[in-house]
């Protein structure tokens, strides 16, 4: 395993602030390399820097990041600080050792207005998304890149802190993680469906007429050692994750896992299940095992991190979500998902306040989700709405908030 350490200066109001970079590897096969100033120097003063909305905001760093193997990887950064009491903030800094980061990857300088929401850095690490991603959850974010073999990308820094600020001497240390990674895209079509396939690994089968327009669909394996693991400590088989995020399909696609090349216990192999991960934790889904074939098929109804676990935890049927927000479409609560019943004959109903049916869910045809649109592919107004479904006998009931 391979360490690279690379140091460069930051002066806040003149004073020293030293920030190195620590690079942990996962994964094999991994070749990659970084070029560029060892040193950068920024200077803040006071006196004659610029500042907006009560920060001052500089641009700095520049370091070039090499994929010299021959598969893709995903760098993931997390910034953190030694220096007591120092805080990395995600909003706008306004007390004395509040700060707050972005990175971007750029061909030229970017402008502190380039950098944006979804660029801002966090102290947490985690696996990279395909492309430039943010995810929240607890206030704080995380970011990653992909960067396919032979290419070379260079990535830029911002740094916002309050106008309030001291003259202080700080030290920052910018984690960088690279995995190793497959991937496949395939261009798909609306009127045609089609499939796409990480040869033994998954495959992805889209019927005509899921989509509402053709769609490059993109799945890359993820690691799963950077991913929470699931009840009792249980580590999943394989990650995948699909793109465009937060894609939602009109009728349900087929996702085959293949694990013959996996090590599975014939107890284990019974209890293979799939599960997403909706940013806090992994939801259920079901599946189909074929011991046959060396499969686990399941139909999914939206994008999202997809993995494989050998566990059965069983849902309660009922949507998590108890705020959808469908207009962002920023791939974080933008449906309700009744786990568990994808493949029933379920129809879910949902009414406004004042008793009135405004959508009929037959899950079979359409998936296990509530988007926030009526029976015409309008979204809601805001306000309160209450879902009803039958299954097993029972009836469930409860309510879902529509913030626009």
């Amino acid at each position: 395993m391979r360490k690279y350490s690379w140091l460069f200066f930051v002066f806040t109001f003149l004073s020293t602030s030293i920030a190195e970079v620590k690079v942990s590897y996962v994964g094999e096969n991994l070749s990659f390399s970084f070029t560029g100033s060892t040193f950068t120097i920024v200077e803040i003063n006071k006196t004659y820097h610029p500042f907006t909305d009560g920060c001052f905001i500089t641009t700095f760093g520049t370091m070039s990041i090499i994929n010299d193997g021959e598969s893709l990887i995903d760098i993931s950064l997390a910034i953190v600080s030694t220096t007591t009491r120092n805080k990395i903030v995600s909003t706008k800094p306004s007390k004395d050792k509040e700060f707050r980061f972005y990175s971007v990857f750029s061909s030229t300088i970017p402008l502190y207005d380039k950098f944006n929401y979804d660029d801002i850095l966090s102290s947490v690490t985690k696996i990279s998304s395909i492309d430039t991603f943010a995810i929240s959850g607890e206030s704080k974010f995380v970011k990653g890149y992909d960067i396919s073999s032979g290419s070379t990308r260079t990535l830029f820094f911002r740094l916002d802190i309050s106008t309030n600020i001291s003259n202080i001497e700080t030290n920052f240390y910018l984690k960088v993680t690279a995995i190793s990674s497959e991937y496949v895209s395939e261009k798909i079509s609306a009127t045609n469906g089609g499939k796409i396939v990480l040869e033994n690994k998954v495959e992805l089968e889209v019927p005509a007429g899921s989509l509402t327009k053709d769609e490059n669909i993109s799945l890359v394996e993820k690691n799963k050692n950077l991913y929470s693991k699931l009840k009792n400590d249980i580590d999943a088989v394989a990650i995948y994750e699909f793109s465009p995020k937060g894609l939602i399909f009109r009728k349900p696609v087929k996702l085959t896992y293949y694990y013959k090349n996996k090590e599975i216990s014939s107890e284990d192999e019974d209890k293979l299940r799939v599960y997403y991960w909706d940013g806090y934790d992994w939801r259920y889904v079901g599946g189909v095992v074929d011991k046959t074939a060396k499969t686990v098929s399941c139909n999914i109804t939206h994008f999202s991190v997809y993995g494989l676990f050998p566990v059965v935890v069983l849902p309660s049927y009922k949507p998590l979500e108890k705020i959808i927000t469908p207009v962002l479409k920023d791939g974080i609560n933008d449906v309700a998902t009744f786990d568990g019943l994808i493949t029933e004959n379920v129809n879910i109903k949902i009414f406004d306040i004042t008793g009135r049916l405004v959508r009929d869910i037959e899950v079979l045809k359409e998936g296990n989700i509530w988007d926030g649109k009526d029976e015409s592919g309008n979204i809601v107004e805001s306000g309160v709405y209450i879902y009803q479904f039958e299954f097993n006998g029972k009836k469930y009931s409860g309510t879902i908030v529509v913030a626009k």
